[in-house]
């Protein structure tokens, strides 16, 4: 927003509002995975018995990959609400290009 922008105006539109509801359900179901991953990664942690030959490393490193491949996600969904919440969203490109 440059300073000869005009304000946003306080009340989103109804498709803002719909997108930004949306974002922030994905944003719900990324949360709940990463809760669940991060209770599996603690689960395996404490399963793990050395002396019994007992180890879950590679379980353990897949889950954590996941983990923070959903903390992009959720990342990704924060920054699209805020971006619709400072900028509105994007104009929609015409089905012409060539």
């Amino acid at each position: 927003m440059t300073r000869n922008d005009p304000p946003r105006p306080a009340v989103a539109s109804k498709s803002e509002a719909e997108a930004v509801a949306t974002l922030e359900a994905e944003l719900a179901g990324f949360m709940t995975q990463q809760a669940t991953c991060a209770a599996k990664i603690k689960e395996l942690r404490y399963s793990e018995n050395l002396s019994a030959g007992i180890i879950h490393a590679q379980e353990i490193f897949h889950l954590q990959q996941d983990k923070l491949r959903l903390q992009v996600e959720m990342d990704c969904r924060r920054n699209a609400i805020n971006r619709i919440r400072l900028f509105g969203l994007p104009d929609q490109p015409s089905g012409n290009a060539s």
